[in-house]
């Protein structure tokens, strides 16, 4: 059947993190394929989570910033994508 993956094939991913690829088994993959590649929920390091929160927290601190301002969400928009995370 189309679109089931087995035990048996191996895909290579690119890790963003450590820019390096591993040779993985489909049959592994904790979560799943999403957009072609091998999602491991186990190889999620803290350091990527880390940084996701850190990401996530300084969204927070605009947004706050935003609102004590008073802007609109015009404003709020144009400081999220100057800080590139829009």
């Amino acid at each position: 059947m189309d679109g089931v993956l087995t035990c048996s094939e191996e895909t290579v991913i690119q890790n963003s993190q450590t820019a390096t690829s591993e040779l993985v088994d489909k049959c592994s993959c904790g979560v799943g394929v999403i957009f072609g590649v091998c999602f491991n929920i186990r190889r999620i390091s803290l350091q990527f989570i880390y940084q996701r929160v850190q990401h996530f927290n300084h969204i927070l601190r605009l947004l706050e910033l935003v609102r004590q301002l008073g802007k609109d969400e015009a404003v709020l928009k144009s400081l999220l994508y100057a800080t590139s995370i829009y």
